[in-house]
Formats: structure tokens, sequence, C-alpha cells
């Protein structure tokens, strides 16, 4: 599975501090999006109280001015109330983020008070998965992954729609939830 492998590559990676690699381990661990883990800054993460708190979201928007167009990088509010919210951090992810600590103005994809657009970290992960071998996957994959991982090991659906910041559980259950067959088969033998 080409996730789980990103998955061992990014931990490996962020072990030595590549900032940019620890983003992946962020968006495995906690479902992220990718304008919000760009928008993260060390102030965003308690590792004493083991959480992160999302308040963010980094995005190029298009404007109109005049005859033309221009566009622009903005930080505001995530698309919704219920994107505002507070992630645990995972044991395994609280190591890879001890040790790429910097100050709180630092954004964590790259240890500086630079930030780092979504396209270009969308191409940071497509020169990754190719120098790595990995087959394609597109970096939302990363917050379907964890998503499906948590379902499938009996996280309650109401509470992963929480730490993805769904506006409801439906949008959880129709984007995560897809019965097995054998899941199927129990259904009908029960008749």
């Amino acid at each position: 599975n080409s996730s789980s492998a990103v998955a061992e590559l990014a931990f490996r990676l962020s072990i030595i501090c590549s900032f940019e690699a620890m983003g992946y381990a962020v968006s495995l661990y906690t479902g992220m999006r990718i304008g919000e883990i760009c928008a993260l800054q060390w102030k965003d993460i308690d590792l004493k109280k083991k959480v992160i708190y999302v308040s963010k979201t980094l995005q190029r928007i298009y404007l109109k001015e005049g005859n033309r167009g221009i566009t622009k990088i903005i930080i505001g509010a995530p698309k919704s109330k219920s994107a505002v919210r507070e992630i645990p951090i995972a044991k395994a992810l609280e190591n890879l983020l001890k040790g790429g600590v910097r100050g709180e103005e630092c954004y964590i994809l790259s240890g500086t008070t630079e930030y780092v657009e979504p396209r270009l970290y969308r191409q940071h992960f497509m020169n990754f998965l190719c120098r790595n071998k990995l087959d394609y996957m597109r970096f939302h994959d990363l917050r379907h992954t964890f998503a499906t991982r948590c379902i499938e090991r009996g996280g309650d659906y109401k509470t992963v729609s929480c730490i993805l910041g769904h506006s409801s559980v439906n949008m959880t259950l129709n984007r995560y939830v897809h019965p097995q067959l054998e899941q199927k088969r129990k259904c009908v033998d029960l008749i």
C-alpha cells in the first residue's frame, strides 16, 4: 500500500528534521488539510497538552483587478466553524514533533517564519513520491488514509468527523465508510 509506504518514509525523514516531510506525517496522523498544515505554526502545537489547534488555513486566491486577474496568498479562518478544532497528538507524532520544535512564529513546514504555499508543497510531495518510487497519489489522499484507518480500527464516526473538521457526520460517512464484502455477507446472513 503506497500510503503506508509514505507514512514510513515520512517518519524516517521527519527524524532527520525534514520539515516538509514532517507535514506528511502530520497529515497521516491528524487528517489535516494541506492549507491547514501550510498555515500551522509551532505556537499552534501544545506538546504538554498533546494537542494541535487548527484555527487557520493558507490558500492562494484569485482576484480580479481591472482587466486582469492576480493571485494572492491569504491566511484566514478555515472553511467552516467546525474546521476550527483541537486535534489530539498521537504518541508517534509527538515524538516526531519534539525533534523539530522551533520558535513559536515559525511554520512547521519550513522551520522559519516563512510559510510554504500549498501548490509548492503539493509539488514537493510529488517529487517525494517520484524520488522514492511510490505510486502516484494526491496529497489529500493522506487525509483519506487517516480517516479510513481510524474507522477500520474502530474509531467512532462522530469522533473521526470532529477530528477531520467536517460539518456533519454524514459527510464522513459518505466519504470514508464503505462496507467490505465480508460485512455485506454478515448482513445478508442475518436474514
